[in-house]
């Protein structure tokens, strides 16, 4: 064999390439538009040409999943109420023989993103997964995660009334990116006294870093200043973990996120972060916060930090080391060094 015919690429190889060029991009925000329905819907035309376009047309297809329920839709399946405001919830209609199985299982071993569904609301075919069935499909494979080779997850939870999060069932040692948009459109969570569902929250957030030694971003988007200061510790000691998303825990000026600025110092390899803050936040470092910042190098905490923003925007790694909410972390840290 000559080493051109080695380096030859197969037909299999060729047809992923082709198929590859008419997927809609997943890191785009446009998932649910039009142009993307129809990159699926190709695709989907694609895989019954023949035999040899069938699997790599459907890998291309089902690797990026707009919505969960996309993969709940392939079991016997109806649609019941969800709850107040016309939401409306997938369940199953029959348990699972082995056959219904097994074709769940192959096309779930093809994802390597999901997001379990979009924000807002938008066409009907997107709706939402009763928890039961995820509590369902976990049994159903011997307590092992859902979706195996998930890599990028974007979750929408609800409600945090319900112990038993059905992310936890999704939660893999593949998966890298994981991005978690927490509701509260009924103002429950702020209503609450404080510490009410904070239990809930630390448990999952600590499920995360024991379940997915992988993981490099973290997200924590929505309602979480109501329920979060810091974070568990088993996320802090996290040496994968180079970005980090705390939005949603609320403005770091706060006096209340003294604790978290004082983990996140301490992250070992922390790369970007983005945050909040209800404060101007200056996007580069004052002649004072350059000296300030001269002082501290080496720097005592976010020693790998290189991207910082705010409200979206990017600002200087060393204006916000200079930033009074920082420095009162760093002097936080270095007292407790010393006693």
């Amino acid at each position: 064999m000559t080493h051109c015919t080695q380096q030859a690429l197969s037909t299999q190889d060729i047809l992923s390439h082709i198929f590859e060029e008419l997927r809609f991009s997943s890191t785009s925000k446009e998932w649910y538009s039009k142009e993307a329905a129809d990159s699926r819907a190709t695709l989907a035309h694609a895989a019954v040409v023949c035999k040899d376009f069938h699997e790599p047309a459907l890998r291309i297809l089902w690797r990026d999943l707009p919505t969960f329920s996309a993969l709940v839709r392939l079991l016997p399946n109806r649609v019941v109420g969800a709850g107040p405001g016309g939401k409306k919830a997938y369940v199953l209609k029959k348990i699972l023989n082995h056959k219904r199985w097994a074709r769940f299982t192959y096309y779930a071993g093809f994802v390597r993103r999901c997001q379990s569904r979009p924000r807002r609301p938008t066409q009907d075919w997107v709706r939402l997964v009763d928890q039961m069935v995820f509590s369902y499909l976990f049994m159903c494979n011997d307590h092992k995660p859902i979706l195996p080779r998930l890599e990028r997850l974007d979750w929408c939870q609800d409600s945090l009334v319900d112990s038993n999060w059905a992310l936890t069932c999704l939660l893999t040692p593949s998966l890298s990116h994981l991005t978690i948009y927490l509701y509260d459109d009924t103002g429950m969570l702020r209503d609450q006294p404080k510490g009410q569902f904070s239990p809930r929250v630390d448990m999952v957030l600590d499920g995360i870093a024991r379940l997915c030694p992988a993981l490099r971003h973290l997200g924590l988007t929505g309602a979480f200043r109501h329920r979060i200061n810091c974070l568990p510790p088993p996320l802090g000691r996290c040496k994968t973990l180079h970005s980090l998303n705390v939005r949603g825990v609320g403005s770091l000026g706060q006096r209340r996120l003294l604790p978290l600025l004082c983990q996140l110092a301490k992250f070992p390899a922390l790369h970007t972060l983005h945050a909040a803050s209800k404060a101007e936040w200056p996007q580069t470092p004052s002649s004072s916060s350059l000296d300030a910042g001269s002082e501290r190098k080496p720097r005592d905490g976010f020693c790998e930090l290189k991207k910082v923003f705010i409200n979206d925007t990017k600002v200087d790694v060393e204006a916000f080391l200079a930033s009074k909410a920082v420095v009162a972390a760093l002097e936080a840290n270095r007292s407790a060094s010393q006693t």
